[in-house]
């Protein structure tokens, strides 16, 4: 069993088949709000058991998202359910079951168990809700059912594009903290040019632009976020768009006497 300090927060087990696309829309989505997520990529064989992958996701993770397809519950039986819910309980509600192509119906006629569970339905058209919602469950270790199943109205982070003057190269799910920018128009944010940035080892790189007249916000605490999308990536150049809570956004003032010219 790994440590605490090396689990991952989530793994996702699904069925190659007919989950690929929205699984890999959800990973980013999950990695992009700063979840460490384990992926099983399960094709379903004679011989093949959901409940020993499920184990040996749950030794390596804190949650474990199950995707329910059709393809999910073909060449499986209802012990291995039975055993995957026995898990849940006695770990303390832990599994997270979508819905994907199936309704609550059609799971229950493959396993009353699993169907008793509470879940959600993802498409690839409400990723981004679901993935508030895990994240939410995960972050602030609350199981009750007004957290998940309910469904969540919008994301709990904002997207803002970065450029950066300097050698930099991320690359998307970096975790990075921009502990100084330059904002040419103050006090929007959905478009800064960092000028200090902090990797996730803690590696510092400054800015090489100088000389231009801008605003800058002087913050006592940096923004941390995530890269969630690569636009130019070039020697002394990088743009790029990271995810940030709209919270910590929020904090910030919006009021254009707090911002000073360099």
């Amino acid at each position: 069993m790994p440590d605490a300090d090396s689990m991952k927060d989530v793994f996702i087990s699904y069925a190659h088949d007919d989950s690929r696309e929205v699984v890999k829309q959800l990973t980013q989505e999950l990695q992009t709000m700063g979840l460490d997520v384990w992926q099983d990529d399960i094709s379903m064989s004679l011989g093949d058991s959901i409940r020993e992958s499920i184990d040996e996701g749950f030794s390596n993770s804190r949650y474990g998202i199950v995707v329910c397809s059709e393809s999910y519950f073909e060449g499986t039986s209802e012990w291995e359910f039975n055993g995957l819910v026995k898990k849940h309980i006695k770990e303390g509600d832990v599994i997270l079951p979508l819905l994907h192509g199936v309704d609550h119906s059609y799971v229950f006629d493959h396993s009353p168990s699993l169907a008793d569970l509470v879940s959600e339905t993802i498409t690839e058209d409400n990723v981004e809700s679901v993935a508030t919602s895990i994240y939410r469950v995960v972050n602030e270790d609350d199981r009750e059912s007004d957290v998940w199943g309910e469904g969540e109205d919008g994301s709990l982070f904002q997207s803002v594009d970065i450029r950066f003057q300097g050698n930099f190269q991320p690359n998307i799910g970096d975790k990075i903290t921009i502990t100084s920018w330059r904002n040419h128009n103050a006090p929007s944010l959905n478009q800064l040019e960092a000028t200090e940035i902090l990797d996730e080892n803690g590696v510092e790189y400054p800015s090489s632009s100088k000389g231009t007249v801008m605003t800058i916000d002087t913050i006592e605490e940096p923004l941390e976020c995530v890269v969630s999308d690569i636009q130019t990536l070039r020697s002394g150049r990088a743009e790029f768009t990271v995810r940030i809570r709209k919270s910590r956004l929020e904090e910030l003032s919006d009021d254009p006497s707090d911002y000073r010219m360099l």
